[in-house]
């Protein structure tokens, strides 16, 4: 049996490298953000790598919709039983939740991109203080997806949280 700490681990590494993977080769301009913001989803909603619907590939909490393979599991939060999406791979999983944050129709994420586009541009026109301005770009972004995709506040502040811990390992 492995170690059930060990196993999150593993899994957070394999996350990663798939995150990085994909993003850099869809060759995004800001494909490192968004591979770090896909990992901090992840982080959020598997625990790290330790709690995720058995046989589901689904380390993302994406709920299932009516006609889409699923699994019962009780939500860690609230308690209670939801269905959970069944992806084949961890590489589906990955490209939906790509997606979701690139395409999504959803206004809450539509606003998001249109203020993180804004404020790229922004930070670009900024030469001397770029760095900062993207950086301030990128915290915003993550703070608005992360209530998009949760809809809730709280969720918001622990995505920019753990973004800066992430970066200053």
């Amino acid at each position: 049996m492995i170690d059930k700490s060990l196993k999150g681990k593993i899994l957070l590494a394999e996350w990663g490298d798939l995150c990085r993977n994909l993003c850099s080769a869809m060759a995004f301009k800001e494909w490192e953000f968004l591979a770090d913001l896909m990992i901090v989803v992840f982080r959020i909603e598997s625990a790290d790598g330790e709690v995720f619907p058995d046989g589901s590939c689904n380390p993302i909490g994406y709920h299932a919709v009516s006609g889409e393979p699923s699994v019962a599991a009780r939500e860690v939060v609230s308690g209670e039983i939801k269905r959970y999406r069944v992806f084949p791979t961890f590489e589906k999983a990955a490209f939906s939740l790509l997606y979701s944050i690139l395409y999504s129709g959803n206004d809450n994420y539509v606003q998001a991109r249109l203020r993180f586009s804004e404020h790229m541009v922004v930070a670009d026109q900024l030469q001397s203080q770029a760095d900062a301005a993207k950086d301030a770009a990128r915290e915003t972004f993550a703070a608005d997806f992360g209530e998009a995709y949760s809809g809730q506040e709280h969720y918001r502040e622990l995505v920019v949280r753990l973004l800066e811990e992430d970066r200053d390992v």
